[in-house]
């Protein structure tokens, strides 16, 4: 996905930081007022975004 200005189709975008306790991004929100993308192609765009270094937990057995 390339993502520059001449891809762009929309004339505002809005970008908003939700902040944990310690001052690290828990929840990056991007607003705009262009068309959208599908939904099956929201995984395959983000995945590098949200893709941890670290791999996850199952969390608590």
């Amino acid at each position: 996905m390339e993502t520059s200005r001449e891809h762009v189709d929309c004339g505002r975008v809005v970008v908003t930081l939700k902040r944990n306790d310690l001052g690290g991004v828990d929840r990056v929100r991007i607003q705009d007022d262009g068309y959208g993308m599908f939904a099956e192609d929201c995984e395959e765009y983000f995945r590098p975004i949200g893709s941890p270094w670290v791999p996850r937990s199952a969390g608590p057995a």
